[in-house]
């Protein structure tokens, strides 16, 4: 005669997590920064071979270290973009004039609209769980500790470009709408941003979209308030976004029973 049992046959644990209810965001300020990188990059390999004295600030522009070119933050007006690189004693380091450094002219600023949207189309949407952020513990162990989530934001940055004379102006008003005017064809309109997200490195994908129709509009300042020309032109960004969601490892334990025959 027999008996049967159920017994305990095999015991182990699978690795898990749970969401801790903590959140992080990558900081579009990064982007910021690329974009007037990917700015700077339109005016290089630009060549003058045009000798006339007129053409001098605009080659002397492209001559010039890159931080003296471009400067990316909030100014209301170019009068105030001016008048701070003045005080700080910044571009070409001379100044000639009571309220203008003329050395540190012409110059590109950039700034971003507070204002944004949550951009979801056929080719951008949002793609939660696109992937993990992992620490190494010990030799060869890597631990996740927060899962990726992306979503596509867009925005609009302002390009003001600045001089004190119409000639240069001219130049880099149409230097970079030709470049725009071409970019659906070879000329790139993307870059990337490096940031970080939960103490990792990362890189955010961004697409520029130009306007069909280029249009500079006049920021130019009257002689009675010092005498600048500038013309300033939008330009809409559509940028990835991630957001990590962070975990804590937790293990599952899973218990395998089976009936047992005991003969008697």
């Amino acid at each position: 005669m027999s008996t049967e049992t159920r017994e305990l046959l095999a015991q182990f644990q699978i690795p898990n997590k749970t969401l801790t209810g903590e959140r992080e965001i990558t900081d579009l300020s990064d982007v910021d920064t690329a974009f007037g990188n990917y700015i700077l990059e339109i005016f290089t390999g630009i060549r003058i071979t045009d000798q006339r004295r007129e053409s001098d600030p605009f080659r002397a522009f492209l001559a010039r270290d890159p931080k003296d070119r471009v400067f990316v933050g909030e100014y209301d007006t170019p009068m105030d973009l001016v008048n701070a690189i003045t005080k700080a004693k910044e571009g070409r380091k001379g100044e000639h004039g009571k309220n203008i450094n003329h050395n540190a002219l012409p110059v590109i600023h950039v700034s971003r609209s507070v204002d944004f949207g949550m951009f979801d189309t056929d080719a951008y949407i949002d793609i939660e769980n696109i992937g993990t952020l992992v620490r190494t513990e010990g030799t060869a162990r890597q631990l996740a500790y927060a899962i990726v989530n992306k979503s596509f934001v867009k925005f609009t940055y302002t390009v003001v470009l600045i001089s004190d004379e119409k000639h240069s102006l001219s130049m880099m008003s149409t230097t970079l709408a030709t470049y725009m005017r071409r970019s659906t064809r070879k000329r790139t309109k993307t870059f990337q941003a490096k940031t970080r997200l939960g103490g990792a490195p990362v890189m955010l994908n961004t697409e520029v979209e130009f306007p069909m129709e280029v249009s500079f509009a006049s920021q130019s300042v009257s002689r009675d308030e010092g005498r600048l020309y500038a013309n300033a032109i939008a330009i809409d960004v559509v940028s990835e976004i991630l957001e990590a969601e962070f975990i804590e490892p937790v293990n599952t334990t899973v218990r395998v029973y089976g009936s047992v025959l005991h003969e008697r």
